[in-house]
């Protein structure tokens, strides 16, 4: 638990900087208190978009979608 919630503690200015990490860490941390699920900033993001309000779910959407890419663009051998 100590080590999900320091991943979504930090000043303000981080939060607005780095959006995708932080809204998707904090769907992790809402997944970790309601059903006990230690999970990945994906599979936060996707829980999130199927039990949050339909108001947020194109953002996360947009989210998932960057995170993704980020992820798949570490992973390439160039």
């Amino acid at each position: 638990m100590a080590s999900i919630l320091h991943d979504v503690e930090g000043p303000r200015q981080e939060i607005i900087d780095n959006q995708v990490y932080y809204t998707l860490n904090l769907c992790r941390v809402l997944l970790y208190l309601k059903e006990g699920n230690v999970s990945s900033k994906k599979e936060g993001g996707e829980w999130g978009v199927k039990v949050l309000p339909y108001a947020y779910h194109g953002l996360l959407e947009k989210f998932l979608g960057d995170y993704i890419g980020e992820a798949q663009e570490s992973e390439c051998i160039c």
